[in-house]
């Protein structure tokens, strides 16, 4: 065989060949850089989310610190202020003062989300003891969840 005809049948084959190419997919799949795109903003809505938070958090203890209950709870939704008016709940923080003291000092603000809710928790130094405010924020900015927990003692530190 020439080398012309054998240059024609591998040009031959080459052309009829089907292609090789993966199986499509069964569904069709968005570009991963979608997806990051996506992530992306939902992080930066959740950071705006807990920020809001945090600063709401910090105001609502102040007016509470100051004894101004009906500020304080000025960012609760009708839900928690139906559950917790201004005077319940200037009547649960004395109750506090009397079994942990005077508040000397608020730690730093710990900020998670859960469930669509961006919730803060900040340590409060008493006298006797240290407990945290734990202030949940719906996507309104409205405060829906108060509690106040405990907190386990610092561990004590490694002696060297």
């Amino acid at each position: 065989m020439s080398r012309q005809a054998i240059l024609a049948t591998l040009f031959t084959l080459a052309i009829s060949a089907p292609a090789v190419s993966a199986p499509p997919a069964a569904t069709p799949q968005a570009h991963p850089s979608t997806s990051a795109h996506a992530n992306a903003a939902a992080a930066q809505s959740n950071a705006t989310h807990i920020e809001a938070c945090t600063e709401a958090t910090e105001a609502f203890l102040e007016h509470l610190t100051l004894g101004d209950y009906k500020a304080a709870t000025g960012n609760f939704n009708a839900q928690m202020l139906a559950a917790l008016a201004p005077a319940k709940l200037g009547n649960a923080w004395q109750a506090i003062a009397i079994q942990y003291g005077k508040l000397e000092s608020r730690g730093t603000a710990q900020n998670v989300m859960y469930q669509g809710l961006a919730v803060v928790t900040v340590p409060l130094r008493f006298e006797k003891g240290t407990l945290g405010a734990r202030l949940a924020c719906g996507a309104d900015g409205k405060f829906s969840g108060f509690h106040i927990v405990s907190v386990p003692p610092a561990a004590p530190a490694a002696s060297g």
